[in-house]
């Protein structure tokens, strides 16, 4: 298609819209897969309040039982158009929420299948069902993210091993070998471009032996840096180091990396009895 000129007076509109690029910033979107118990829900109560949890079918809100009602509010999702509904309630700014939690995006592709599935009168997806999933799926999960010009808005997702899971056949074949977020590869894919960050949660466990005790550490941990098996991403200036992982996930550690200014660490591993006595030895010499 070709797209006429306009004269040099009917630029007026383009240069208006022209802006420094730290206006184009805006809030975090920020998407957290992992097992179920690896602290997704955790990590992403940690962002600014008052926090909106869209409960789809999760109900695992133990874990962030200790806030207040006026710290973080849940709507229990029961139907795809309390998804939708819930955006438009959002993106018209009457409401006091500076956070929005969508747990998880894996079984709102679900919840999704079932109403196509519903309004197609079928019992089985077909290829043409997989396709209108899909782009349900990446027009609702991107109006969700371009409310970062008013808010934070947190993504949370089941892990997936894509070249264990066989049971989706809208995978078109495609395998990669990595771990990410339990999608559909088109969904991911789009979701995964999307946000400014993606972490992935797991606990990591810290082993100190003693000469009569074994002390055991356990600490949750959001995998950021960059990996060639786990799919990992955050946005921060170019000439600052990525941890590869953070301990005990927080908001302003992720902002901090962001812009820069995290000096967080890891762990430290204690060195094993053999390396102490190499060092005893060097210094006998």
């Amino acid at each position: 298609m070709t797209t006429k000129k306009k004269s040099n007076s009917g630029f007026s509109d383009i240069k208006s819209r022209i802006v420094g690029v730290s206006e184009t910033i805006g809030h975090q979107s920020a998407l957290f897969y992992g097992k179920s118990g690896t602290g997704k829900t955790t990590v992403a109560s940690t962002y600014p309040k008052p926090i909106l949890l869209l409960d789809i079918r999760e109900e695992g809100n133990d874990s962030i039982a200790d806030y207040s009602d006026d710290e973080i509010k849940v709507l229990p999702v029961e139907a795809w158009e309390d998804i939708e509904q819930a955006y438009w309630m959002l993106k018209s700014g009457d409401h006091p929420f500076k956070t929005v939690v969508l747990d998880t995006v894996t079984q709102m592709q679900d919840l999704c299948l079932e109403d196509i599935l519903e309004e197609e009168k079928r019992d089985f997806a077909t290829k043409q069902t997989w396709g209108t999933v899909s782009g349900l799926m990446k027009t609702w999960l991107i109006n969700y993210r371009d409310l970062t010009e008013q808010m934070e808005v947190v993504f949370l997702a089941q892990e997936r091993v894509s070249d264990t899971d066989s049971e989706d056949e809208m995978d078109e074949g495609q395998l990669e070998p990595s771990v990410g977020p339990r999608l559909m590869p088109s969904v991911a894919s789009i979701l995964n471009a999307s946000v400014k960050v993606i972490g992935h949660t797991f606990i990591r466990e810290t082993v100190k032996r003693q000469l009569d005790s074994i002390e055991r550490k356990t600490y949750y941990c959001l995998r950021v840096g960059p990996h060639p098996y786990y799919i990992t991403k955050i946005r921060k200036p170019k000439d600052k180091p990525t941890p590869e992982y953070i301990v005990d996930p927080s908001y302003q550690k992720i902002d901090d990396i962001m812009k820069g200014k995290y000096s967080g660490g890891k762990p430290k591993k204690k060195s094993s009895t053999g390396a102490k006595r190499k060092t005893r030895r060097k210094k006998t010499r």
